[in-house]
């Protein structure tokens, strides 16, 4: 739908910005995605696990009640690693999409914005290195489930991001260099402020 979009404006003569503008949409609808489908993760694993009273909010979620008198190292670590691995199967497949000949903008997009919550891992890594304690972060949790050290999941995280990001950007550039590249970002940011701050928290409080 959207290379047919670009093709009708292209056909029409319409400025090089329309097509932009069209990227820019695109984009602020991805970040908001890319949110939500890996709180998803954490929520649907804490059903699945049979929690009770899982409240799915805009930017993470309540576990509710746990099923046991008191909730498990197990329980804790799969619903932490749920998130993450969501964030790893939807990055991995916008790349292969993409690799598979649908350049859509949306799969761009949507596959910069997904990892973007592991730029977190990079502070959370200095942290750990710096031998301080760091609270709130899922490969910290994860590397507790399996009793590893947390610099492993969180090395883990930083490479998806940059391997992701390294190979999206530069198709990103080549299809319509820095304008494009810009345009793209702005949207994911806008997107994102826009479901964090003013959204999200309507739609999901």
């Amino acid at each position: 739908m959207e290379q047919q979009a670009e093709h009708r404006l292209n056909k029409k003569g319409a400025r090089h910005w329309h097509i932009l503008t069209l990227w820019l949409g695109l984009a602020i609808i991805a970040g908001p995605l890319a949110i939500i489908t890996h709180e998803g993760g954490h929520f649907f694993a804490a059903k699945t696990l049979g929690y009770s009273d899982v409240v799915l909010h805009h930017a993470s979620i309540e576990r509710g009640i746990s099923p046991l008198e008191e909730e498990s190292l197990t329980d804790r670590g799969i619903i932490s690693f749920a998130g993450p691995l969501i964030t790893l199967i939807m990055a991995i497949g916008c790349c292969f999409c993409i690799r598979k000949g649908n350049k859509s903008i949306f799969w761009i997009a949507l596959g910069i914005s997904t990892p973007l919550r592991n730029l977190a891992s990079a502070a959370a890594l200095i942290i750990v290195l710096a031998g301080k304690e760091v609270k709130g972060n899922d490969e910290v949790k994860v590397a507790a489930f399996f009793d590893i050290s947390p610099v492993i999941p969180l090395l883990g995280s930083i490479a998806v991001l940059l391997f992701t990001w390294g190979y999206l950007l530069r198709i990103l550039y080549h299809r319509k260099g820095v304008p494009g590249l810009l345009v793209v970002l702005l949207g994911i940011v806008l997107g994102n402020v826009f479901w964090l701050s003013l959204l999200g928290p309507i739609v999901l409080p």
